[in-house]
């Protein structure tokens, strides 16, 4: 029985795979923090107790990515309407 070599895989470098994937994450986490603080009109307590976060993480979160701001700002980059009119 003769054992095949098989060819090199081509692929990116792990680092270069790593970052993808952490990027791709970060953006998905942003859009739905975004979508969920539209939601509560920016309200972080019944965000943070939606997502399931403590408050304090929640506020990590939001700085982290950004998006300290009012509710327009939110609904608008999670695609939500336009500004509420009371």
């Amino acid at each position: 029985m003769t054992k095949t070599t098989r060819p090199p895989r081509s692929r990116a470098p792990k680092q270069e795979r790593t970052d993808v994937l952490a990027v791709a994450i970060r953006e998905c986490e942003r859009k739905i923090l975004a979508e969920y603080l539209a939601k509560n009109d920016g309200h972080v307590g019944k965000t943070a107790e939606a997502l399931g976060l403590s408050r304090r993480a929640l506020e990590y979160k939001i700085e982290a990515h950004g998006l300290r701001g009012d509710a327009s700002k939110a609904r608008e980059e999670a695609g939500i309407g336009g500004p509420r009119i009371a």
